[in-house]
């Protein structure tokens, strides 16, 4: 049951943001930005999915969290740190089912 709504939340979120045609809000596709191709090209998932978290925070882009499909508390955490790094706590909304970090996230922003 669980698995069915975190898969529905995680669709209707990428549907919502409009990434199903793998840009930014921004604009540039993601396959375009060069540090995001240097993570396309790694092997291992959880190098790939963390050196896409890296890449997010450094570019201070929420949206490239949602590149990390296989480990979903690595794209909460990605997006708390995007969030964090912004100062802005409209963007923690966009972490699903983990209240923790959701708090964490709040707090860091100023917002608690």
């Amino acid at each position: 049951m669980n698995y069915k709504l975190g898969f529905t939340l995680i669709l209707s979120t990428i549907i919502l943001s409009g990434c199903l045609g793998g840009e930014t809000q921004s604009g540039p596709k993601l396959s375009e930005i060069p540090e995001m191709q240097h993570c396309n090209d790694m092997q291992a998932d959880q190098d790939r999915e963390n050196c896409y978290k890296d890449v997010a925070v450094e570019n201070r882009d929420w949206e490239m969290c949602n590149e990390i499909n296989i480990y979903p508390n690595l794209r909460n955490l990605c997006i708390q740190m995007v969030a964090i790094k912004k100062k802005d706590s409209d963007i923690c909304r966009h972490i699903q089912n983990d209240d923790w970090r959701l708090d964490i996230c709040l707090r860091g922003t100023g917002s608690k």
